[in-house]
């Protein structure tokens, strides 16, 4: 549906359409699929060593636990509790990383 081809970031089907894209993903690839084809696939694609896989996949589930920083950071600026520099600050410091990634979406600047 064209109505649906196109529509906010932040708005209400974001949630829905995220969480379907991604468990998508498990849905195509299941179990070590998903592994053996980047590795085969992807890697070279990207210009990626296959070999460096297993350390490209252990530091993508270390960072996942830094991931709701970001968040709680993008609402506590959205409300007022911290400043735009303070934000960007704190993103680098627990989401580590650099100042360029730690700016915020356009929309919200």
């Amino acid at each position: 549906m064209s109505e649906f081809s196109i529509y906010p970031l932040y708005g209400p089907q974001s949630f829905p359409a995220e969480g379907s894209a991604n468990f998508g993903i498990e849905l195509a690839f299941p179990n070590d699929e998903r592994t053996t084809f980047e590795k085969a696939v992807l890697f070279p694609l990207a210009g990626l060593v296959p070999a460096g896989a297993a350390h490209n996949y252990a530091l993508g589930e270390a960072t996942k636990a830094l991931a709701g920083a970001r968040f709680t950071l993008a609402r506590d600026y959205l409300e007022d509790r911290v400043t735009r520099d303070q934000a960007m600050a704190l993103t680098q410091k627990y989401s580590l990383v650099s100042e360029e990634s730690a700016l915020p979406p356009a929309a919200l600047v």
